[in-house]
Parts: structure tokens; C-alpha cells; sequence
């Protein structure tokens, strides 16, 4: 079993529409962090500004983890939909969050256990800084 835990966050950039994440895995193995981001526009998701950021942060922190077989996952975030969508605990009324909630199942089915950590955001929380300066970078802020 591999163990590790994230901090993901999104960001919106306004003049191009663009959504962003960025965040980063810690190894509890010792490994040396992995970080990621990216950034993207799509005419739906868009329209979720930041929060589509977030979801594509904790969809793509999840891949990552995958990849490097992690077994056991600890998100922190500062968006609550995060962790409120992947315990059906808030309704996903559009796509990407539906999406999201299929993907969550479909992730834990395949035996990795993704448990949450809420953190608040902008109160000088060292990974979560450093995940939401990634996702304003994605985006070109």
C-alpha cells in the first residue's frame, strides 16, 4: 500500500475564460513531491469559473496518484464542492460535477481510498499557497 497526500486548487482567469489548476503529491515513502497544473476552456465548463479549476485539480491530482500507485490519498482543498461532490453529499447538477462523482466511484471501485481534508484557503496554509499560486500561474495571473 502506497500513501500519500495532496493540495490541489483552482483558479479562473476572466479575461480569457480559462479555468486552471495546480497542486502537488507528497509521498509518504519519501519519494520527492510530484506537482501539477494546466489549464484549459471548454464552453460549459468555463461557465463554473474557478470551480471547474478545482474539480479538474482534484481529477487530475486522483490520475497522478494513480500512476504512481497510490493506494491511500489525502486531498486537502479549499473548496468544499471537492470533497461535498465525491461523498454525494451535494447534488451535481452539471456535467463536470457529475462527471467528477463518476469518476470518484469508478476510483475508489478500483480499490484507492480518497479521503478529504478542508483547509482554508488564503490564510497562509503552506501547501494550499502553493497549490493556489500554481492554478493562478495556469491561468496567467
Amino acid at each position: 500500500m502506497s500513501r500519500a497526500e495532496a493540495w490541489v486548487d483552482g483558479s479562473y482567469n476572466p479575461l480569457t475564460a480559462e479555468y486552471g489548476w495546480g497542486g502537488f503529491i507528497r509521498f509518504d515513502d519519501g519519494r520527492k513531491e510530484l506537482y501539477f497544473s494546466g489549464h484549459e476552456f471548454h464552453d460549459i465548463y468555463s461557465q463554473m469559473r474557478n470551480v471547474a479549476g478545482e474539480v479538474k485539480g482534484a481529477i487530475a491530482c486522483i490520475k497522478l496518484a494513480k500512476k504512481h500507485k497510490v493506494t491511500d490519498l489525502l486531498i486537502h482543498y479549499d473548496y468544499m464542492g471537492i470533497e461535498m461532490w465525491a461523498n454525494n453529499m451535494w447534488i451535481a447538477n452539471k456535467s463536470l460535477t457529475r462527471d467528477y462523482q463518476t469518476f470518484i466511484a469508478k476510483m475508489r471501485s478500483s480499490g484507492m481510498n480518497i479521503e478529504f481534508d478542508k483547509v482554508l484557503g488564503h490564510s497562509g496554509e503552506s501547501g494550499n499557497e502553493l497549490a493556489d499560486s500554481m492554478a493562478r500561474d495556469a491561468v496567467g495571473l
